[in-house]
């Protein structure tokens, strides 16, 4: 009887482990960070004892003084993050803060922002992390490339999908599609998102009260601009223009998935009239076997039924009370161009449904088309840039430290020389002293005395009714 329990338990066990491997499953393989040589320098001369939270109000403080963060200052902090609690983590921010507005943060400089994304992955709160690296204007954190890939590695790992769909937002934002590793995180880190966690809620504008405006003059009046990218605000569009790009623009993609992405990202992102003209051109390449899979069909039309139009007679608002949801508003299609978009796909339904894929799991899908890649090819490339990174970076800091310290050593020696020397100019004057005494009587019979007389002048009355008096001095 104990021998089956035995081998019953013995096979429960292997069934958990082998589930956990799978749960754990990670994108990256553990030597791509290349934690060994990330962690020596920590062993640096430069930062080895240093306390994170009293060097950081130790800068907070002197930027208060000085209006300006030290480079050298930031690269040591940044380097130490990673051992803030997380009731500390304010200082963090706040040094990033005043770092951002001092004058040597331009360029801003990748081992700074590199340290403070894997700093705040090892401390345990990235998710504060994520709201500073939207703020580019306050706090300025543009990670590379290979802090990008470890941050979307970590979030997909612990299963953060909506975390991880801010961080792909970024990706987009930044419009930069050469690395490789760094798309395919971001692909899928969206569609993950947009599988699990998105609520696709629709953005509100905020309502005005029923009190009058209140109107504040101005030299200039200038209507408020809306670039269509960074000034997003609805989460539907930021989700639908990042698998747009991400389906487009990532390397190696499967044809009928990239077009499968593009379809559905266009149509979360209400651009209805462009996706209508790549339905065209896919329709008329003879050349294509299957056009999209039937579940973009499906959601294409599904986001252009659901889409909110415009009233093209409402009136105009006056040049001072326009407001960026104003400018939102007039890209929305008017209720003939909608119609116009909805029959002309219906148009086309009919032959896409012919030529579409049986696939409906874009999830599935594209985590096939990741691991069927050759990730350790890329991954061997990323790390060979992070340890010249690494290297370098600790050179360079233990370079500006020695300097830093050289020139302190100096200037304290220069003060106690300068004390020294004023010590012994006043032992010398004493000494002399009576040597010049004739000189110094002469000066004293012959000088004007200066006499200090106040008078008091009333100037005006103040209310209600205080008198303002002022005292002059005048010499004679």
């Amino acid at each position: 009887m104990a021998a089956p329990m035995s081998n019953i338990l013995r096979s429960w066990k292997f069934s958990y482990l082998k589930s956990v491997r799978v749960i754990c499953r990670t994108y990256l393989s553990d030597t791509y960070s290349c934690d060994e040589l990330w962690n020596k320098r920590l062993e640096a001369k430069s930062v080895k004892g240093i306390n994170a939270k009293k060097f950081g109000i130790g800068i907070w403080n002197k930027c208060d003084e000085e209006h300006a963060v030290q480079l050298l200052d930031m690269d040591l902090f940044s380097t130490k993050v990673n051992t803030l609690k997380l009731d500390e983590e304010y200082i963090a921010k706040e040094v990033i803060f005043r770092f951002r507005h001092s004058q040597c943060s331009f360029p801003i400089k990748d081992c700074i922002v590199h340290s403070i994304v894997r700093g705040y992955i090892e401390a345990g709160f990235v998710d504060r992390l994520i709201p500073l690296m939207q703020d580019k204007d306050q706090y300025g954190l543009l990670p590379d490339d290979q802090a990008m890939c470890i941050l979307l590695n970590y979030l997909l790992t612990e299963k953060k999908y909506a975390e991880a769909g801010q961080v792909a937002y970024e990706v987009m934002l930044q419009e930069d599609y050469n690395h490789i590793l760094k798309n395919m995180l971001a692909l899928i880190a969206a569609v993950k998102h947009f599988t699990h966690t998105c609520t696709f809620k629709r953005y509100e504008p905020q309502q005005l009260g029923d009190e009058d405006p209140q109107y504040i003059p101005k030299s200039v009046i200038t209507n408020p601009y809306y670039d269509d990218h960074f000034d997003i605000k609805d989460e539907r569009f930021l989700l639908g223009k990042t698998l747009y790009n991400l389906g487009k623009h990532t390397q190696g993609l499967d044809g009928t998935l990239s077009r499968t992405l593009q379809l559905i990202g266009l149509g979360l992102y209400e651009k209805f009239e462009l996706a209508n003209q790549l339905l065209t051109s896919w329709m008329n390449d003879s050349s294509l076997d299957t056009i999209v899979y039937e579940i973009a069909i499906e959601k294409y039309e599904q986001y252009l039924e659901e889409a909110p139009h415009r009233d093209p007679h409402k009136a105009e608002k006056k040049m001072g009370e326009k407001t960026i949801d104003d400018e939102i508003e007039l890209l929305r299609l008017t209720p003939d161009e909608k119609l116009d978009c909805i029959q002309k796909f219906e148009v086309m339904k009919r032959q896409l449904k012919s030529k579409s894929g049986t696939e409906n799991d874009i999830e599935k899908a594209v985590e096939d088309f990741i691991w069927n890649q050759k990730l350790p090819k890329y991954e061997e490339t990323d790390t060979q840039i992070l340890k010249k990174n690494y290297e370098k970076w600790m050179r360079d800091r233990e370079r500006k430290f020695e300097v830093a310290t050289r020139r302190v050593l100096v200037a304290d020696v220069e003060g106690r020389v300068q004390e020294r020397l004023e010590v012994l100019q006043e032992r010398q004057e004493l000494l002399e002293y009576f040597d010049n005494l004739p000189e110094i009587r002469f000066l004293q019979k012959y000088r004007k005395e200066e006499v200090e007389v106040v008078e008091k002048q009333e100037e005006f009355v103040q209310a209600p009714g205080e008198r303002n008096i002022k005292l002059k001095i005048k010499k004679k």
